[in-house]
Protein backbone atom coordinates (compact mmCIF):
# COMPACT_ATOMS: atom_id res chain seq x y z
CA UNK A 1 0.00 0.00 0.00
CA UNK A 2 1.35 3.18 -1.15
CA UNK A 3 2.40 5.58 1.67
CA UNK A 4 0.58 8.79 1.84
CA UNK A 5 4.43 10.23 3.16
CA UNK A 6 7.20 11.51 0.35
CA UNK A 7 10.12 9.21 0.06
CA UNK A 8 13.25 11.25 1.41
CA UNK A 9 16.34 10.99 -0.43
CA UNK A 10 19.67 10.83 1.16
CA UNK A 11 22.18 13.70 -0.64
CA UNK A 12 24.46 10.57 -1.89
CA UNK A 13 21.29 9.15 -3.68
CA UNK A 14 20.24 12.46 -5.27
CA UNK A 15 23.76 12.57 -6.16
CA UNK A 16 23.76 9.64 -7.91
CA UNK A 17 20.71 9.85 -9.54
CA UNK A 18 22.17 13.23 -10.97
CA UNK A 19 25.32 11.21 -12.05
CA UNK A 20 23.88 8.90 -13.79
CA UNK A 21 21.03 10.46 -15.61
CA UNK A 22 23.82 12.47 -16.93
CA UNK A 23 24.91 9.56 -18.62
CA UNK A 24 22.55 7.55 -19.28
CA UNK A 25 19.57 10.05 -19.06
CA UNK A 26 16.57 10.07 -16.37
CA UNK A 27 14.20 7.52 -17.55
CA UNK A 28 17.14 4.88 -17.57
CA UNK A 29 18.64 6.35 -14.48
CA UNK A 30 15.27 6.13 -12.56
CA UNK A 31 14.59 2.65 -13.86
CA UNK A 32 18.34 1.38 -12.43
CA UNK A 33 17.97 2.98 -9.42
CA UNK A 34 13.93 2.46 -8.53
CA UNK A 35 13.39 6.24 -8.46
CA UNK A 36 10.61 7.89 -10.33
CA UNK A 37 11.27 9.61 -13.41
CA UNK A 38 9.76 12.83 -12.48
CA UNK A 39 12.10 13.18 -9.35
CA UNK A 40 15.28 12.62 -11.16
CA UNK A 41 13.86 15.10 -13.56
CA UNK A 42 13.84 17.10 -11.06
CA UNK A 43 16.89 16.40 -9.39
CA UNK A 44 18.90 17.51 -12.12
CA UNK A 45 17.68 20.85 -12.47
CA UNK A 46 18.16 21.88 -9.06
CA UNK A 47 21.14 24.20 -8.24
CA UNK A 48 22.87 20.78 -6.22
CA UNK A 49 22.88 19.12 -9.92
CA UNK A 50 25.49 21.76 -11.57
CA UNK A 51 28.84 20.80 -9.97
CA UNK A 52 27.82 16.94 -11.05
CA UNK A 53 26.73 17.64 -14.55
CA UNK A 54 30.03 19.37 -15.26
CA UNK A 55 31.85 16.70 -13.65
CA UNK A 56 29.85 14.09 -15.56
CA UNK A 57 30.16 16.29 -19.23
CA UNK A 58 33.65 16.93 -18.58
CA UNK A 59 34.35 12.96 -18.11
CA UNK A 60 32.62 12.17 -21.47
CA UNK A 61 34.56 15.15 -23.07
CA UNK A 62 37.64 13.32 -21.86
CA UNK A 63 36.97 9.86 -22.87
CA UNK A 64 35.88 11.55 -26.19
CA UNK A 65 39.25 13.17 -26.25
CA UNK A 66 40.81 9.58 -25.83
CA UNK A 67 38.69 7.92 -28.34
CA UNK A 68 39.55 10.75 -30.97
CA UNK A 69 43.36 10.33 -30.18
CA UNK A 70 42.75 6.12 -30.90
CA UNK A 71 40.75 6.82 -34.17
CA UNK A 72 43.84 9.41 -35.62
CA UNK A 73 46.10 7.51 -34.61
CA UNK A 74 44.84 3.87 -36.43
CA UNK A 75 44.20 6.49 -39.58
CA UNK A 76 47.46 7.39 -39.43
CA UNK A 77 48.82 3.86 -39.29
CA UNK A 78 46.25 3.41 -41.75
CA UNK A 79 47.70 5.64 -44.18
CA UNK A 80 50.70 3.05 -44.47
CA UNK A 81 48.44 0.09 -44.75
CA UNK A 82 47.27 -0.58 -48.48
CA UNK A 83 44.98 -3.11 -47.36
CA UNK A 84 43.12 -1.08 -44.63
CA UNK A 85 39.62 1.29 -45.73
CA UNK A 86 40.59 4.75 -44.63
CA UNK A 87 37.26 5.64 -45.49
CA UNK A 88 35.65 4.11 -42.59
CA UNK A 89 38.04 5.23 -40.24
CA UNK A 90 38.21 8.75 -41.66
CA UNK A 91 34.43 8.99 -41.11
CA UNK A 92 34.68 7.14 -37.26
CA UNK A 93 37.58 10.32 -36.79
CA UNK A 94 35.27 12.90 -37.98
CA UNK A 95 32.29 11.58 -36.05
CA UNK A 96 34.58 11.50 -32.94
CA UNK A 97 36.20 14.75 -33.64
CA UNK A 98 32.43 16.74 -33.88
CA UNK A 99 31.13 14.76 -30.68
CA UNK A 100 34.83 16.07 -29.22
CA UNK A 101 33.89 19.84 -30.12
CA UNK A 102 30.40 19.67 -28.92
CA UNK A 103 31.27 18.38 -25.69
CA UNK A 104 33.90 20.92 -25.66
CA UNK A 105 31.19 23.73 -26.51
CA UNK A 106 33.26 24.46 -29.55
CA UNK A 107 31.22 25.25 -33.17
CA UNK A 108 30.97 22.01 -35.48
CA UNK A 109 29.87 23.69 -38.12
CA UNK A 110 30.54 27.36 -39.89
CA UNK A 111 28.15 29.07 -42.23
CA UNK A 112 27.95 31.99 -43.81
CA UNK A 113 25.87 34.34 -45.34
CA UNK A 114 25.59 37.12 -48.01
CA UNK A 115 23.55 39.55 -48.52
CA UNK A 116 22.97 41.10 -51.44
CA UNK A 117 21.21 43.88 -51.00
CA UNK A 118 20.63 46.64 -53.97
CA UNK A 119 18.97 49.97 -54.57
CA UNK A 120 17.49 48.93 -57.89
CA UNK A 121 14.33 50.79 -59.22
CA UNK A 122 11.29 48.93 -59.43
CA UNK A 123 11.40 46.20 -61.31
CA UNK A 124 8.94 44.59 -63.46
CA UNK A 125 7.90 40.77 -62.95
CA UNK A 126 10.00 39.41 -66.11
CA UNK A 127 13.24 41.61 -64.60
CA UNK A 128 12.25 40.09 -61.18
CA UNK A 129 12.08 36.61 -62.55
CA UNK A 130 15.60 37.27 -64.64
CA UNK A 131 17.22 38.41 -61.35
CA UNK A 132 15.96 35.43 -59.55
CA UNK A 133 17.72 33.04 -61.90
CA UNK A 134 20.41 34.74 -62.50
CA UNK A 135 21.24 34.48 -58.72
CA UNK A 136 20.19 30.76 -58.65
CA UNK A 137 22.29 30.33 -61.28
CA UNK A 138 25.63 32.10 -59.23
CA UNK A 139 24.89 30.27 -56.69
CA UNK A 140 24.93 26.74 -57.94
CA UNK A 141 28.00 27.46 -59.87
CA UNK A 142 31.37 25.72 -58.89
CA UNK A 143 34.51 28.02 -58.16
CA UNK A 144 35.96 27.03 -62.01
CA UNK A 145 32.57 28.16 -63.20
CA UNK A 146 33.09 31.68 -61.34
CA UNK A 147 36.50 32.32 -62.34
CA UNK A 148 35.56 31.35 -66.06
CA UNK A 149 32.64 33.34 -66.16
CA UNK A 150 34.55 36.04 -64.70
CA UNK A 151 37.64 35.76 -66.93
CA UNK A 152 35.36 35.88 -70.07
CA UNK A 153 33.95 39.27 -69.26
CA UNK A 154 30.78 38.34 -67.39
CA UNK A 155 30.75 41.72 -64.70
CA UNK A 156 31.60 43.94 -67.74
CA UNK A 157 29.00 42.50 -69.40
CA UNK A 158 26.64 43.07 -66.37
CA UNK A 159 28.05 46.90 -66.02
CA UNK A 160 27.60 47.25 -69.52
CA UNK A 161 23.84 45.92 -69.25
CA UNK A 162 23.34 48.40 -66.18
CA UNK A 163 24.50 51.54 -68.26
CA UNK A 164 22.68 50.61 -71.09
CA UNK A 165 19.21 50.25 -68.89
CA UNK A 166 20.57 53.76 -66.83
CA UNK A 167 20.51 54.67 -70.51
CA UNK A 168 17.28 53.58 -71.65
CA UNK A 169 15.68 54.89 -68.33
CA UNK A 170 16.87 58.34 -68.90
CA UNK A 171 15.90 58.84 -72.52
CA UNK A 172 18.99 58.55 -73.93
CA UNK A 173 18.97 55.17 -75.81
Amino acid sequence: MPSDHPRHYSAEERASGVALAASVGPKKAAEQLGFPVRTVTYWMHQPHASPILRAVETTIAERLAAAHEKALAAVLEGLDDPRARLSDRAAALRVLGEQRLLAEGRATVRSENVNLNANVPAMTPEEQDLAADFIRTLSAATDDELREWMASGGLAALRDAERDAKQIEAGDG
